[in-house]
């Protein structure tokens, strides 16, 4: 679960659409001491000034169980950039790819 806070950065209207873009930042703790991201959303319609009601429509889609499960733990499996260039760099394009893949296989996208 995330917690988070929404900053009203500006409000403007588009197509006759009013608008407003929020700053949003995430934390993973109840007392917003743990900052997981910062980042930006812009509401409209229905949602204009309800920020938290899209973050938690995007959360009930993003942070299902299955999907962060199997992502940390193929972002995890990955070697670092610079051990990866190096990689290549000494064994080709073609050996780094099959190291790749071998970490997708071993952790696959749930379907």
């Amino acid at each position: 679960m995330a917690y988070y806070n929404f900053t009203l950065i500006r409000e403007y209207t588009e197509e006759d659409t009013a608008q407003k873009d929020w700053k949003v930042e995430a934390f993973s703790d109840s007392e917003k001491t743990e900052s997981l991201y910062t980042g930006e959303m812009t509401t409209c319609g229905e949602h204009l000034d309800n920020p938290a009601a899209v973050q938690a429509e995007v959360d009930g889609q993003t942070l299902d169980p299955l999907t962060l499960d199997y992502t940390y733990k193929r972002a995890a499996a990955y070697p670092s950039i610079a051990e990866q260039l190096d990689n290549i760099f000494h064994n080709g394009v073609d050996a780094w790819k099959a190291d790749i893949q071998a970490i997708k296989d071993a952790h696959p996208k749930p379907s």
